[in-house]
């Protein structure tokens, strides 16, 4: 039996499917009540989910714990391996996603997206008065900035 902590892509539900038994548990913090431990062979998460020293304990027939993204943050590694668990995760998996966001996020700031749809919705239409957007066009982040992100 595969557990998902958390829902996955449609496709991704779709090989895993084809694998095994897929549960997905209704909170990706803790396994449900009626699941039955010993036939659980892997754990998965997207990132809320936490895969702990507890639960690797508690699943004897444990084989993988994977995390559907780059970082390891959320597993406890060192209980994993030393339960003989095998850790797998997606480096590099959501380079683009993370790099759209970014751009998104600057674009929001740049051109005061939150305030001025707030305003909007408060009936306020005043505040176009004085709008001044800034272009990105021509500049760039300071080595700082990209040094804190890495």
């Amino acid at each position: 039996m595969i557990v998902l902590l958390e829902s996955v892509h449609p496709d991704a539900l779709a090989l895993l499917e084809r694998a095994d038994e897929v549960r997905v548990m209704a909170e990706p913090t803790e396994l449900d009540g009626d699941l039955p431990l010993d036939e659980v062979r892997a754990v998965l998460t997207r990132g809320r989910g936490r895969i702990t020293a507890d639960m690797c304990r508690r699943l004897p027939n444990l084989e993988v714990v994977g995390r559907c993204g780059a970082g390891l943050d959320n597993i406890d590694t060192v209980a994993a391996r030393a339960a003989g668990v095998a850790v797998v995760h997606a480096p590099g998996r959501t380079t683009y996603a993370v790099s759209e966001h970014a751009l998104l996020l600057m674009l929001a700031v740049a051109r005061r997206v939150t305030e001025l749809d707030g305003a909007v919705k408060r009936g306020a239409w005043g505040v176009r008065e004085g709008y001044e957007g800034f272009e990105l066009r021509g500049k760039r982040l300071p080595a700082s900035a990209t040094a804190r992100v890495r």
